[in-house]
This record gives structure tokens, sequence and C-alpha cells, in this order.
């Protein structure tokens, strides 16, 4: 992978600080919505290697988006396609910051406005529509929110379907589906799962003379690999797929691109491999992605390695090998806590997991006290994603509390304390007891056996 010297970095670094200066001097707000929105982007394109350039490019297209909005006449046709791509600029920052609902909430601002645009000009802005609802379902996929995250997919295929448009509104659909698969896979609807990733490759099959389209045909690939992995019954070696992926991805010319794409398949074959049980595979693959890591620029490469590394110490926490699960759950903290170092207010649902779990195995390995501050830590962190209010992080929540209330209960004989934590564990439990009713009965029935209720 190339790799930049820190004079190098500096120097772009300086630049960038020097352009947003220049910008942030222009009077006029169509200018200075312009010139900072350029610069938003262009800092934008310079993250993988600057990735602590981050707070410059959301400050760029925040002031881009206000400078827009202060115009008089921002719903003309000549202005409002400008704000639109200010909002959506906005809307894939944030979501490279981690910052799903912030990203989403910008995506909406843009779906309305393209789809008044799409009014008066089908033709040129109906893909740019499908471009904002693909951009919300993945946000709603990275915040468990499946349902809504199929609705989004499936009115982005329309849409890129409408658009009348050959080549690439139909490789965008071809993404499309395979953002429906990926939510299929996480429901186990694996016959939907399948027939969308049909559709996908045979879209970009079609359509590969328009473009070389290896990482897109390599990321199908994978979903075929992963859904194999999950679905035995269907008969394909899923190492095929995932031989596959690799070969296609070899062939990308871009080196850092290259890097990131063949990195994201060996973590995504090493769950696989930990979800089939096959530990000893799985952490070979494990060890090649973390062995890499040092080069991983991007904050999103540094998220998948970590929740790989939290996935394989599930997995051998399950088989009672708690050094070993600490291990793994120690590492993906230090990644996690790289991302956190730079990225304010970041959304990383497996953060206060990694806590939890690296209490529970400090709880097996005779270190109360070390398990309670990262319980502890857990629910503080846990309490922050409240914003989000999914029913994935209502129980997660649930989780937390009950893990540090049976900390007071069975270890410490602190039943004050323990008592209060279950009371705390029950009320975020019954925001979720319809899908989760088994952890109420469990924290009822804790409750009973120290007298409370």
């Amino acid at each position: 992978m190339e790799q930049l010297s820190e004079k190098e970095r500096n120097a772009i670094r300086d630049r960038m600080t020097t352009n947003y200066k220049t910008a942030d001097k222009q009077k006029d707000p169509r200018r200075r919505g312009d010139a900072l929105l350029s610069l938003a982007k262009a800092i934008r394109d310079n993250l993988h290697v600057c990735p602590d350039l981050l707070g410059l490019c959301v400050t760029c297209a925040k002031q881009a988006v206000a400078a827009y909005k202060a115009l008089p006449d921002r719903s003309e046709p000549e202005t409002l396609p400008v704000f639109a791509d200010a909002e959506m600029t906005l809307a894939q920052i944030y979501h490279a910051n981690f910052l799903p609902h912030k990203s989403k909430y910008y995506y909406m601002g843009a779906f309305a406005d393209y789809k008044a645009l799409s009014k008066r000009d089908p033709r040129q802005y109906l893909e740019k529509v499908g471009d904002c609802l693909y951009g919300i379902g993945q946000c709603c996929l990275t915040m468990r929110e499946y349902d809504l995250a199929e609705g989004m997919g499936k009115g982005a295929l329309q849409y890129y379907l409408r658009s009348g448009k050959q080549g690439k509104s139909y490789i965008k659909a071809a993404n499309a589906h395979a953002l429906l698969a990926e939510v299929t896979l996480q429901t186990a609807d694996y016959k939907h799962c399948l027939n969308h990733l049909c559709h996908a490759k045979k879209i970009l099959t079609h359509n590969f003379s328009a473009k070389p389209l290896w990482r897109e045909l390599a990321w199908v690939d994978q979903l075929f690999g992963e859904l194999y992995f999950a679905c035995s019954s269907i008969g394909h070696d899923p190492y095929d797929c995932f031989r596959a992926a690799a070969g296609n991805l070899f062939k990308i010319v871009d080196e850092n691109e290259r890097f990131a794409a063949a990195l994201q398949c060996d973590l995504r074959l090493s769950r696989r491999l930990t979800l089939s049980k096959q530990y000893e595979e799985a952490e070979r693959t494990l060890a090649s992605g973390i062995a890499q890591s040092r080069h991983a620029l991007s904050y999103p490469l540094l998220v998948t390695i970590a929740e790989a590394c939290a996935a394989f110490g599930d997995a051998v926490y399950g088989q009672k090998d708690y050094p070993r699960a600490l291990k793994a759950y120690e590492k993906a903290a230090d990644l996690l806590g790289q991302v956190d170092q730079w990225v304010e207010e970041a959304y990383l649902p497996c953060y206060p997991d990694v806590w939890r779990n690296m209490g529970k195995c400090y709880q097996q390995l005779g270190q109360p006290l070390s398990a309670e501050v990262l319980y502890k830590r857990a629910v503080h962190r846990r309490k922050s994603y409240a914003i989000y209010a999914t029913e994935r992080e209502t129980y997660r929540l649930a989780l937390d509390y009950f893990a540090l209330a049976q900390l007071y209960h069975t270890v410490q004989n602190d039943l004050p304390k323990a008592a209060a934590t279950y009371r705390m564990a029950r009320a975020a439990a019954q925001d979720c007891a319809e899908k989760h009713a088994d952890l109420l009965v469990r924290i009822q029935r804790a409750l009973a056996s120290i007298g409370q209720y």
C-alpha cells in the first residue's frame, strides 16, 4: 500500500488549512458556499491519507450548507441543486464520521430537494433521489434498523431503474441489490438474499464493459460466500466465492483501494469462519488483518478490524477460553479507541459491547473490581447512544445493567446496589420486551431471589 511520509501529510494539512482560511473570508454567500463545498470534497478525497482532517472536512461542509441557506433565492432552479449537493456531501461525510443519525438527517434534506428537482427534470435528478435513499438505507443498516434499511434500499432501486440512464444507474441498482442482500442476510431471510445477489451479479456482468467493476463484483462474491456459510443447505462452497472475490480485488488498479477492499474481504471471511466455529482458521485470517491494521489509515477499516476481533472474542468466550477472549476484546477496544480519539461523538455500537464482554472476562478471571469499572463504562457509553433510540441499543443497555447487577449480587454480595441496578435493567428491558421477553424474565427472577420486586 502506498504510504506518504509525515512531511507529505503535513503539506496536505497545511494546504487544506490555508484554503479553508481563504474560503472563509469570502463575503458573498454563494461564492463562500461554493468555495467551502469544493474544499470539503477535496478534503474528503484525502481522508485516506490524513484522517485527522475529518473535523475540518465536516466544518467546511456545514458552513457551506449554512451559506447556501442564507441565500434569499435558495429554492430557485440555479441554487437548489448546489444546496442539495452540499447536503448530500455533508451526509456522506457524517456517515464516514460514524454519526449515522446526522447523516440520515442531511440525506433526508437532500432527498426532499432532489425530489422537487426531479419533477422539473426527471432524467437528471431521479438518480440523485436514489442516491439519497441508498444513503439513508446505509445509515439504517449501521443503526440495525433493518426494516427501514430494506425499505430505503427498495426505494433506491426503483429510482435507479426509473432514471432511464444506462450503465451508471444500473450499476447503482446492483449496489442497491447488494445493500438489500446485506439486510436480508442479517435478518436470516436467505431466500430473498440469494435473489438480490443473483440480480446484482447479473447487472454487474451485463454492464461490465462500461467500467471495470472489480470491487463491486468482489462485494457480491463476498456476500454470496457469507450466505453459503450461513445457509449450508444451498449446497455451494463459500470458499470458492471468497477466492473469486480475492481474484477480482487483485485486479483493482488503485493500490490504496485494492488494499482496503482486500482487507475488508479477509475480515468478512474471518467473521464467517468464527460463526461457523472454525476457530483456528478464523484466528489465522484475523491475525493477518490485525498485522495490516497499522497501514489502515481510514477509520472504517479500523472499525471493521475491531468488529472482527470482537466476534472472535465472543466465540472463544463461549468456549470458556477467557484469556484468549480477553486478548481479542482488548485488541478491539484499542482499535476503537483510536477512532474514538479522533472522531467526536462517534457512533460505535460495538464499543460498549466490547467493554461489557471484557468485564465478563475479568469477572471469570477473578478480578471483580476491573469488571465493575468496565461494566460502568459500557453503561455510560450506551446511554450516550439514547439519541438513536433503537430497539437494539435498548436491549444492549439492559444487558449492560444486568451484567453489572449480577456482579453486585453474586460476587460482591451488595444487595442494595444489585436491586437498584436490576431495576434499571428491567426498565430498559421493558422497552424491548416483545422480542426479548426472556431477559425480562431473568431480571424478575434475580430480583425475586433477593426479595425484591
